[in-house]
């Protein structure tokens, strides 16, 4: 339990109620573009990168498009994936793919 506690503090430690929501909604949106459940990984790998976008451009217009400010937070962001873990990453993923599977099973029950 330890290892697993030590893994989800630094991945979810800086998020907010937006940026959970963001997550969630980009995890509907990925499931509403599978055909079959056997494209899982393909999406959670897709909505990981749209997520990263979206979180990005949150903070672009949070500090007023100025070109000073976005080209620090591209320096500041990429550092960041740069020494990203790779165990954070698991997380984000286990996270994003849950999710898209959840929302693509509810899909299914809805559909038939």
């Amino acid at each position: 339990m330890g290892m697993f506690t030590n893994l989800l503090n630094p991945a979810f430690a800086s998020f907010d109620a937006y940026t959970y929501l963001m997550m969630f909604l980009v995890g509907v949106g990925a499931a509403f573009t599978m055909r079959t459940i056997g494209s899982l990984v393909t999406a959670t790998i897709a909505a990981l990168v749209v997520f990263a976008t979206a979180v990005f451009m949150r903070d672009v217009v949070s500090t007023g498009f100025s070109v000073g400010d976005a080209m620090t937070l591209i320096s500041k962001d990429w550092t960041a994936l740069l020494t990203l873990q790779f165990g954070v990453l698991s997380v984000y993923a286990l996270a994003t793919g849950i999710i898209i599977a959840s929302c693509y099973g509810l899909l299914l029950l809805v559909r038939q």
